[in-house]
């Protein structure tokens, strides 16, 4: 149920937005949903190397909205 949420989701963000905002944000969404839900549910720690990673990505999807 929750991939065919995500696929719906997908397709009706590509009906509003172009392709090249659209994937690059699903897939740092997901990456960071998937580190949330790490750190909440199975209370794993975010180092520095973690965290410089999850801001590397968040700055490379605003630098490629720009």
């Amino acid at each position: 149920m929750c991939n065919i949420g995500a696929n719906l989701s997908t397709l009706l963000a590509l009906t509003l937005l172009p392709g090249a905002v659209v994937f690059p944000l699903v897939n740092s969404g997901g990456l960071l949903l998937v580190t949330l839900l790490a750190w909440l549910i199975f209370k794993e720690k975010i180092n520095r190397v973690n965290a410089l990673g999850i801001a590397l990505t968040l700055t490379a999807v605003l630098l490629i909205n720009l």
